[in-house]
This record gives C-alpha cells, sequence and structure tokens, in this order.
C-alpha cells in the first residue's frame, strides 16, 4: 500500500533530524580540532589540510538542506488613536 503524504513527510523529518544530528556532532568534532591547532600543539599540514577539507564538506553536507528562515515575532498591536 502506499504511503500517504502525512507519512512521507514524517519521514522527511525524521531523516532531517537525523542529518542534523550528524552534522553537529561533525562539527564537534572539527571544533576539537581547531582547538587542538589552536593551542600550540604540533600538527602536520596533512591535519591541518584534512580539517579544512571535512569543514568544506560538512559546509556541503549542511547546504543540501537550507536553513529555515527565522520566526520573527508579531507585531505588537497599534495603540488606539483618540
Amino acid at each position: 500500500m502506499a504511503k500517504t503524504q502525512a507519512e512521507l513527510a514524517e519521514e522527511i523529518r525524521q531523516s532531517n533530524t537525523q542529518t542534523r544530528k550528524g552534522i553537529d556532532e561533525v562539527l564537534g568534532k572539527i571544533k576539537n580540532l581547531e582547538d587542538i591547532i589552536a593551542n600550540g600543539a604540533e600538527v602536520s599540514p596533512e591535519l591541518e589540510a584534512a580539517v579544512a577539507d571535512l569543514k568544506v564538506s560538512t559546509q556541503a553536507l549542511d547546504d543540501i538542506v537550507p536553513d529555515a528562515p527565522p520566526v520573527e515575532p508579531p507585531a505588537p498591536p497599534a495603540e488606539p488613536t483618540a
């Protein structure tokens, strides 16, 4: 039996959540490596290049699904003039 649009939408939401979790984990690892480099640990040029490549790949993955636009709070109601 074919899935309903609601079922497919839920699968998409779940995949989005899982993808976001993976991106957040990778960004955390990148941050840890950047901290190691910034704190003066002896780091090979190969490791620095690998971190840079990973950042590019992570950004490309993040760009696949556009970020939701920020939600602006509603404007306060206008005060009545008398």
